[in-house]
Formats: structure tokens, C-alpha cells, sequence
């Protein structure tokens, strides 16, 4: 990366710089591949149009060899690099035996040329001195194209004036080739170096806007656990600074939940998704590994306002739940009551009734359930002119509240009422019954089935076909039979079941 580049990331975090310099010289080092090469074929055609290559065919092969080597070997190095390979003790050595190798090419590259072709050394150094200059400006000017061609101008022109001046014929051929060539190459890694920076500049400065604006916290981490980049979010919640950036999770003090997390990762080849507690606040975090370079994405949202809405509506839906019960048990003694059912009764009934599931449980026959429904309804609808009828196929014993059983069946009787209330010759039938190891009490009238639509929803707070109630009933009585260990089912559009497990003896 060029000091005008370094320049123009200095106002974004040093990880963030890292990062890019690492794309840009990847894709930088690519174009230079291609080109590279495209200037092989040229460099034969300009040697074989030339007496040089036949005066020295040979050598000039020699020369397009070395310049090919020269080019693997830089290739190869920044390879070997950007992969990551070149690490610990032995990556240093490959990388300096590889920067030995293009050095010592360069020295027999030159020297072939000086002895050959009888050069002077005031030359030699001349042109040596302008070859470095000229690559020295790519890396350094290369991201802005009127400081490019300016100083290529400027510190080119007048060293090759000075080499072409100085010799003459064969020697001058040669020069002037091995000149061409490498301006050629030099420009190509400079107009590659300018494209492909402000290309990525561009695509990175909107990519760390969009990282910048996310309203949680985002990290990279690579495999040994270090940082590779973060927003500023990230590194609030976790409280560390700039200068543990870098090190590894395993050393420098970060809470033993995000080294754990990040570990979990790396391990796991699908997401890890966690909530944990940070700060008093919650956080919904996620993470995945990525394939290349052994890299993993950690991201964290605040989900604690959401948390705070759910547990209010959940006290609310129990706030609710509550009110229903006793607007439920009202409703069946307003009824019973209109109906004959004794007031001290009633009276009786209603203390058991609003103690509800606070009561304890009790080894309970169903019989015992079935006669205190037939004292409770019998009168009511005997007054209304429905047939109450029973049927114990088989009675069962069960662990039960006997007061929330039946507050459970009187809201399914009360809605039975309801709806045989424009019907014919109306029936309920009360039954019990066992089906293996379940208990069943069951409730079927003569009225209309329940619409095929609304079976799935019926059981669902709220929901009723009727502006005059409040559609808590069922719901109430789906929650008694599931404080059970059981549930409430509806067979053929016409029956509700509640069904409880038997108490074997």
C-alpha cells in the first residue's frame, strides 16, 4: 500500500486498515499476474526484431528466462503471504530466501547486461538508480493518476536521455529493451495499484457505513481467537481498548462467557446462537465460522426492551387469565342461580371454586366429579327444559383439584346451554370413560357442530362467535386440563373431552 493510500485510511480504525490492505494487495497482486505475463510475448517479439537476438540468441532466451523467474519469484513471495504461510521461524526464512532469490537475479540480470555488452558504471548506475526510482513513485503516488504520469515523467525521462546518450548500436539495443519492458511492467502495476484502490475505497467505505450503523455489536475473530475487526458497538459491550487488539481472547482478560462463545464456534459447522447477560442487559448473540482463512463472525443484539415487552404481556395475559376465572365462575352462578340451583349452595361451592389451583391435589374418583355436575346442573336444566343425561361406561380415579374439574366441565355445560338454546328436544350427555391409561370426562349436546374453520382456534383467548362473551372460557379450560397433565379435545365437531391420567390403586 502507497503512503497517499495510507494517508486516506488513517481516519479508519487500524483493524479496519489492516483488513483492507489485505483485499487491495490481494487483487492488486493479480493484476499484476496477468499483466506480467502479457508483457512476456512482448518482450520476445521486441528481442527478436532486434540484432541482439541474433548476435546473441541464446542469451536474449537467457534474459526472458531471468525475467520470468524474477516475476515468479515476487509473485510467489506476496502468495505465500497473503495465504498465510509464510508464519513462525520457517515462513521468515522462505520469505527472506525468496527475497534473496529476486535480489540475486536482479544482480546477474545486471551484470550480464553491464559485462556484455561493455557498459560503463556511471551508466549502469544511472539507469539502475532511474529503475529504482520509477518503482519507488508506483508505490508511493500510484492511487492518484496525474501524480503517476507526472512523476513517471519526471524521473524517467531524463535517466533514460541520459542512457541512450551514453551508448550506442547493440548495447543501446539492448538497454533500450530491457527498458521498454520494465516501464511497461512498472506502469502496468501502477494503473492496476490506482484502479483497483479507489474501486475498493469506494465498495469498503459504504460496506463500513452499513457496519458502522448496525444497531448491535460485530467482530471477526480468526482461529487462534484474535481480533480481526470490530464496530464500535462491540467493543463498548465488552469493555477492552485498542491495544488488545490483536491479542488472543485466551490472554487479554475479556469475560470467560466470550472467550467460551467464540471457542464454541470454531467448533460447531453450523450457527451458535446463545442469549446471555451483559451488564444487566440481554443480548441475543450469534455466530458462524467461515471457511476461507479460518475466520469467524460473532454478532450481538440488544434484545432487552423486547425482553421487558414480553414478560409485561405475559403478566398481563396472566392478569387477564385471573380476571377470566372469576368472571367465569360469575356467568355460571349468575345461570345456575336464575334457574332454581339453591343460593346456600352456591354460597358453598364458591369458596372452593375461587381458591381455584392454589387447592391441593386429591386422589378423586370420577364418580364423586359426575354427581357434584348433576347436583350443580340438574335443577338448572330441568328448568330449561334440557335433558340431562349421564353415562359412567367405566369410572377412573385420578390425582385432581376437585374444584378446578369442575369449574372446567360447568364452563363447558354453560356453553352447551348457550347453544341449545334454539334447538329442538335439547340433550347434554355427561360421560366418563377410560382410553389406557387416560381418564376421560366428556360432554356432548345435540346442538350444531363447531365449524370445521374454527376447531384449530377455539381454545385460543378471546375467540368467540358471540359479542356477548368473552371468549376466556375454553381457554380456561384447556389451562385447567394442561395443570393436569392432560388436555381438552374436541372429537367430531361435537364432543369436548378433558382428559386426565389415571391414578392406578
Amino acid at each position: 500500500m502507497g503512503l497517499f493510500q495510507n494517508e486516506i485510511l488513517a481516519n479508519y480504525p487500524k483493524a479496519y486498515q489492516d483488513k483492507f490492505k489485505s483485499v487491495v494487495n490481494r487483487q492488486i497482486l493479480t493484476k499484476i499476474f496477468v499483466s506480467s505475463w502479457v508483457v512476456v510475448p512482448l518482450f520476445f517479439a521486441i528481442l527478436y526484431s532486434t540484432p541482439l537476438f541474433r548476435r546473441f540468441p541464446r542469451e536474449s532466451v537467457a534474459l526472458a528466462v531471468v525475467y520470468c523467474l524474477l516475476i515468479l519469484g515476487f509473485l510467489l513471495c506476496h502468495y505465500l503471504q497473503s495465504r498465510g504461510r509464510l508464519k513462525g521461524r520457517a515462513g521468515e526464512i522462505l520469505q527472506w530466501a525468496c527475497h534473496f532469490a529476486v535480489v540475486a537475479l536482479w544482480g546477474l540480470f545486471s551484470a550480464w547486461i553491464m559485462f556484455e555488452f561493455r557498459l560503463s558504471w556511471t551508466t549502469f548506475f544511472v539507469t539502475l538508480i532511474s529503475l529504482a526510482l520509477t518503482a519507488s513513485q508506483v508505490l508511493i503516488f500510484a492511487p492518484n493518476k496525474l501524480l503517476f504520469f507526472s512523476n513517471l515523467t519526471l524521473l524517467a525521462a531524463p535517466s533514460m536521455i541520459s542512457c541512450f546518450a551514453a551508448i550506442r548500436g547493440e548495447s543501446g539495443a539492448a538497454i533500450g529493451i530491457f527498458l521498454a519492458v520494465y516501464m511497461f511492467f512498472i506502469w502496468q502495476i501502477g494503473k492496476a495499484q490506482n484502479t483497483v484502490f479507489w474501486q475498493n475505497l469506494v465498495e469498503s467505505s459504504r460496506l463500513d457505513a452499513i457496519i458502522q450503523s448496525i444497531p448491535g455489536s460485530l467482530a471477526w475473530y480468526n482461529s487462534d481467537l484474535k481480533y480481526i475487526g470490530y464496530n464500535p458497538k462491540h467493543k463498548a459491550l465488552w469493555k477492552f481498548t485498542d491495544d488488545q487488539t490483536g491479542q488472543s481472547l485466551l490472554q487479554n482478560g475479556l469475560g470467560e462467557s466470550l472467550k467460551s462463545l467464540v471457542g464454541d464456534v470454531f467448533k460447531s459447522e453450523s450457527e451458535v446462537r446463545t442469549i446471555q447477560k451483559i451488564d444487566k442487559q440481554t443480548y441475543y448473540l450469534i455466530g458462524k465460522q467461515y471457511s476461507y482463512g479460518g475466520e469467524a463472525l460473532l454478532m450481538g443484539i440488544d434484545v432487552s426492551s423486547q425482553h421487558t415487552v414480553q414478560n409485561e404481556l405475559e403478566r398481563s395475559r396472566n392478569t387477564i387469565v385471573h380476571s377470566s376465572r372469576y368472571l367465569e365462575i360469575g356467568e355460571i352462578f349468575r345461570v345456575l342461580l336464575k334457574n332454581g340451583v339453591p343460593f346456600d349452595y352456591l354460597d358453598s361451592l364458591l369458596g372452593s371454586l375461587t381458591m381455584g389451583k392454589d387447592a391441593d391435589a386429591q386422589k378423586i374418583s370420577s364418580m364423586e366429579i359426575v354427581s357434584e355436575i348433576n347436583r350443580l346442573f340438574g335443577k338448572a336444566c330441568e328448568n330449561l327444559k334440557i335433558e340431562l343425561k349421564f353415562s359412567q361406561q367405566e369410572s377412573f380415579t385420578a390425582h385432581m383439584q376437585k374444584s378446578e374439574i369442575i369449574l372446567a366441565l360447568s364452563s363447558l355445560l354453560l356453553n352447551s346451554l348457550d347453544i341449545l338454546k334454539s334447538v329442538e328436544n335439547p340433550e347434554i350427555l355427561v360421560s366418563t370413560k377410560v382410553d389406557g391409561g387416560t381418564g376421560i370426562f366428556a360432554i356432548r349436546d345435540n346442538g350444531p357442530e363447531v365449524d370445521e374453520v374454527f376447531r384449530d382456534i377455539i381454545f385460543e383467548p378471546f375467540f368467540s362467535t358471540d359479542d356477548a362473551h368473552s371468549g376466556m372460557g375454553l381457554s380456561l379450560v384447556k389451562e385447567i386440563a394442561h395443570n393436569h397433565k392432560g388436555e381438552l379435545t374436541l372429537k367430531e365437531g361435537k364432543e369436548f373431552q378433558i382428559r386426565v391420567p389415571v391414578q392406578h390403586s
